[in-house]
This record gives C-alpha cells, sequence and structure tokens, in this order.
C-alpha cells in the first residue's frame, strides 16, 4: 500500500492530447508511491504561471518546446523568481537538453521513451521526498560571528569567499554577507560532502550554482564570476560532471 501523502503536480503542454496522456501516465506512475494526488494541468504558460502565483505544488512538468513562451525560459523565469520547485522537462528535442542546465531541472523525460522515462523520474522523486521529509532539521554550519556560535542553513550558501584572516560567506537572494571567524580549509573539510569545491585558494564554491566553466573563471547561475585557479579548471570540470551524475541528472543524447 502506498504511503498517505499529499503531492500536487503542476503540468503543462501545449499539445491537448500530449497533456491528457501526461496526467494519465504521471497519476498511474506517482500513485504507486503516494498515496493522494492533485493534479493541474495547463494549456499555455500563462495559466500555469498564474496558478503558481497563489498554489504551492511538488513538482512541475513542462514542456520544453512551446509556442509564445519557451519551457527553459519559463523555468528561468521561475528559478529568478526564487522558486525551487522541482522541474521535470519534457522533450521531444533532446538537442535542448543542454540548454536547460543553467535551471537546474530535476530530471528529462523523452516523450519517444515517454513511460520508461517517467517510471524512472517517480521513483527518484519518492525517494527523494521521503528522505526529506525524514530529516528533522535543515542542514546546518556551525559558524562563529563575533564570538557568538550561529548556525547556517547549507543551501542558502552561494559562496565563501577568504578575505585577509576572516571568511565571507555570500549567500543567494539578497540576504547581506557574512564575516565569520574561520579558517577556510576547516570550511572546504565540513562542505566538500554537501557539494562544495575549493576552485581557487580564497573561493570556496556550492556547486548546485555553477552555470559555466572556462578558463575565465567559473560562473554562477546569477552571473558572479568566480576566479579559478587554471590549472584546476580541466581537472574540476570532471569533478563537477560527477556531481551532476550524482544529483541525478542524467544525459540523453
Amino acid at each position: 500500500m502506498p504511503e498517505e501523502r499529499n503531492l500536487t503536480i503542476a503540468i503543462c503542454d501545449d499539445e491537448k492530447i500530449m497533456l491528457k496522456i501526461i496526467m494519465s501516465a504521471v497519476k498511474s506512475a506517482f500513485e504507486e508511491h503516494f498515496g493522494q494526488l492533485s493534479i493541474h494541468a495547463f494549456l499555455n504558460v500563462k495559466k500555469m504561471d498564474a496558478f503558481l502565483k497563489t498554489e504551492k505544488v511538488d513538482l512541475i512538468f513542462l514542456d520544453i518546446v512551446m509556442p509564445k513562451v519557451d519551457g527553459v525560459e519559463y523555468a528561468e523565469f521561475l528559478r529568478n523568481s526564487g522558486s525551487a520547485t522541482p522541474i521535470v522537462f519534457v522533450t521531444g528535442s533532446e538537442e535542448r537538453v543542454w540548454d536547460s542546465f543553467r535551471v537546474r531541472p530535476f530530471d528529462f523525460i523523452r516523450k519517444n521513451c515517454f513511460l520508461t522515462d517517467l517510471q524512472r523520474v517517480a521513483e527518484r522523486f519518492s525517494a527523494e521526498y521521503k528522505k526529506k521529509e525524514s530529516d528533522k532539521a535543515p542542514e546546518g554550519l556551525v559558524v562563529s560571528v563575533k564570538g557568538e556560535l550561529h548556525t547556517i542553513d547549507i543551501p542558502s550558501i552561494k559562496y565563501i569567499e577568504s578575505q585577509q584572516r576572516s571568511q565571507v560567506i555570500h549567500f543567494n537572494a539578497e540576504k547581506q554577507p557574512l564575516q565569520i571567524n574561520s579558517q577556510m580549509q576547516t570550511l572546504e573539510e565540513e562542505l566538500a560532502p554537501h557539494g562544495f569545491y575549493r576552485v581557487h585558494k580564497g573561493f570556496l564554491v556550492n556547486m548546485s550554482r555553477i552555470k559555466l566553466i572556462s578558463a575565465e573563471g567559473v560562473f554562477l547561475d546569477d552571473d558572479t564570476r568566480i576566479p579559478c585557479n587554471v590549472r584546476k579548471v580541466t581537472a574540476f570540470k570532471h569533478i563537477y560532471l560527477n556531481f551532476q551524475q550524482k544529483q541525478g541528472v542524467e544525459i540523453h543524447t
């Protein structure tokens, strides 16, 4: 018997027949893992956007290629608006998968392998959803600020910058940077299991925020440029790809 959990899903596809197929398949696949589902389907992004402004959803299925508003562009709008809701892209154009990396999608479903891919997505989402629910408290980094101990929510950290004898934590969104009394080496060791990497002796970066790695440095999803040790670029690209694979991102070519 599936566990009694309420799960709200939003689906957007501009093709009415395809939308009905996705709705039915999603209902069947997710009912194996969740007791109660609330599925909301939309034929255009405008209607779904109006819904998301007033309602909270747990998962979004979004077609990439749609008229008027491109699926990846809309997902980027959601991310820039502060939404962290997992997004699954449904696509018949697999080359567009590369374009979507900047919005950190949860997964991808190919229309020509729809049922197989959907089953994988349902199983993975269920496992991660249950894991999050079982966590009693958010992950925290304990730091010293002017002699007082503070607990920092780790996913909220964008990067850490070394400034002389102290370190400065830069956060997501508009939260002000925080100067702490700690050693960069200590922070590197503590945050490495959480997806942070020291790209330069003075910078420790949250890899989940990375958009581009180049000889010019590491660029985050808000276009912040972080310097990277030139000798580390090639090795770091492999480390970053391994990190993405561990997050469950699969590339189909």
